[in-house]
């Protein structure tokens, strides 16, 4: 409690005038999200907040992220930043920026079991909302596959972030192409 001073400190002979605005910062917002579930969403009305969205985690489980919608103010590509906190707020995943255009976090294995947390961080004075869906991914597929012979492969909504393995038979100077 008491006054406090602004120090506008000019550098070298620049001259000219400064416009300050000064923000009152409420507590930063929280949310939930389920992996496979349902979606948190922080709102970020004020330049400064910045949200956490928690979910519980299984030890040795792959997780990814979409965050969309996102009405940040800013730029498509690099308004926001999130980042991945273990249960011990050690980071698991550093500062990945994004912007209103959202983004998607390729799957991240936990090393513990228990509560993590996307920390959604707002550059400079941007605000609006992040929706994060967090889906538990399973295991990438793995296989085999034989020239001539078509090979069907899922992804499933739910395993957002899974992606597939093939491995297949040639012999050097071989052609070979992918439909």
């Amino acid at each position: 409690t008491g006054s406090y001073k602004l120090i506008l400190d000019g550098q070298s002979t620049y001259k000219g005038k400064a416009t300050v605005t000064m923000w009152t910062v409420p507590s930063d917002p929280t949310a939930t999200a389920t992996p496979g579930g349902a979606a948190g969403m922080v709102a970020l009305p004020t330049p400064g907040q910045n949200g956490t969205i928690t979910f519980s985690a299984t030890a040795g489980h792959r997780y990814s992220v979409k965050l969309a919608p996102v009405t940040v103010s800013g730029n498509a590509l690099n308004s926001t930043r999130v980042s991945v906190l273990k249960p011990d707020l050690s980071v698991l995943v550093a500062n990945t920026s994004f912007g209103s255009s959202g983004a998607f976090l390729e799957p991240f294995t936990t090393v513990a079991g228990g509560t993590y947390t996307l920390k959604i961080d707002p550059r400079q004075w941007y605000v609006g909302n992040v929706t994060a869906t967090v889906y538990d991914v399973s295991a990438d597929q793995a296989g085999t596959i034989t020239a001539g012979t078509p090979l069907p492969l899922t992804f499933a909504a739910a395993n957002a972030g899974q992606n597939a393995t093939e491995t297949f038979s040639g012999t050097a100077g071989q052609k070979v192409s992918l439909n």
